[in-house]
């Protein structure tokens, strides 16, 4: 081979190396390319999934503690029954509260049925149909208090409260056994004809509290075997002076509202109304008959506020039409709320805040 053929092959050979240097050069540049679009894909993928759960968490935590619309009975179960020293707080809703309405329409015939109708010598009970649900209490309440007979009965919700309420009670005070049993509750048209023309009841048929079945009186039977008694909130029994209400009953006939309650005191006998109502009613020295005139000055845009310890409660009055068949209620749109009759003349909407 001759010199010239020798530089003629170096020459060759040198421009091949610089074909795979360029190669390798140009395939570096295109996996740093891949390698950054893998990681910037990469980096979206992992934001969005914290993006949705920040948006879940913000959804959560704008309906967290609502509770289902709730039209007969009492607000929540969770309301009755957690509630704590209700504090004696009352005042209009604050302005800074707002709070949205939706209509709901009632029957006129509405009025008559709830926790809050109001009956007595000047008020009427109506019996409307579907407004209670009667049970006698023997074989349907629970075993921490005891009842006269197998026929008392009274409303399937109250002996539910009553069950709690007295269970509540024995665990408060550290008794195995109760002394106490229910000796009267709900009372037919029949039967308080019986009892009024007989002379064991002043009210006229029709005009017992009776007749709600959310009334009874309460006596003591102790167990050693000494005299029976008329329950009163004193000794043991002075826990239901600070806790009855907090299970949403009141002593229906006060000390010092006989020329208001037609009747004279009588502290055996209980009411249930539900938490709200009680507590303001007993920590205001108030009668049911002045809480339900009371009511009637509080509106939509001015209701009555009454603060637990975890709820914040406000009760307002809707006037029924004075003709027609049914009025439009406005109640709450965003809110656990109930809405009973006053027996009288309109509605009464309770609606409750966390």
């Amino acid at each position: 081979m001759t010199k010239g053929d020798k530089r003629r092959n170096r020459r060759r050979f040198k421009v091949r190396y610089d074909r795979i240097i360029a190669a390798v050069l140009i395939l570096a540049a295109m996996l740093l390319v891949v390698t950054s679009c893998t990681q910037a894909l990469f980096a979206k993928t992992k934001k969005s999934p914290d993006t949705s759960a920040s948006q879940a968490s913000t959804a959560a935590d704008s309906t967290e503690g609502d509770t289902e619309e709730n039209t007969s009975g009492d607000t929540t179960d969770t309301a009755d029954t957690s509630e704590s020293s209700p504090e004696n707080t009352s005042q209009p809703a604050s302005s800074a509260v707002k709070t949205a309405f939706k209509d709901e329409i009632h029957d006129h015939d509405d009025i008559y049925k709830g926790n809050l109708v109001l009956v007595n010598k000047d008020v009427e009970y109506k019996f409307p149909e579907g407004d209670i649900s009667l049970l006698p209490l023997y074989g349907n309440k629970s075993s921490f208090y005891n009842v006269k007979d197998m026929v008392t009965e009274l409303d399937a919700d109250t002996i539910k409260r009553l069950d709690t309420l007295m269970e509540s009670f024995l665990a408060s005070t550290g008794r195995k056994d109760s002394d106490l049993w229910v000796v009267d509750g709900y009372h037919s048209y029949e039967e308080q004809s019986t009892r009024y023309y007989g002379g064991g009841s002043v009210f006229e048929p029709g005009h017992s509290d009776y007749h709600t079945g959310k009334t009874f009186d309460l006596a003591v039977f102790p167990q050693d075997g000494s005299s029976s008694y008329y329950f009163d909130a004193e000794g043991d029994y002075e826990w239901f002076k600070e806790n009855a209400a907090k299970y949403g009953f009141i002593v229906r006939f006060p000390e010092g509202k006989d020329e208001i309650t037609g009747e004279a005191a009588r502290r055996r006998t209980y009411r249930y109304v539900g938490v709200p109502h009680a507590g303001y009613i007993t920590d205001n020295d108030l009668c049911m008959e002045e809480y339900i005139d009371l009511l009637r000055s509080h509106t939509t845009e001015n209701p009555l506020e009454y603060k637990g310890d975890n709820y914040t409660y406000y009760m307002y009055f809707v006037p029924a039409e004075a003709s027609g068949t049914s009025t439009i209620v406005p109640v709450p749109a965003d809110s656990s709320y109930n809405v009973s009759g006053n027996n009288v003349d309109g509605f009464i909407v309770t609606g409750v805040r966390n």
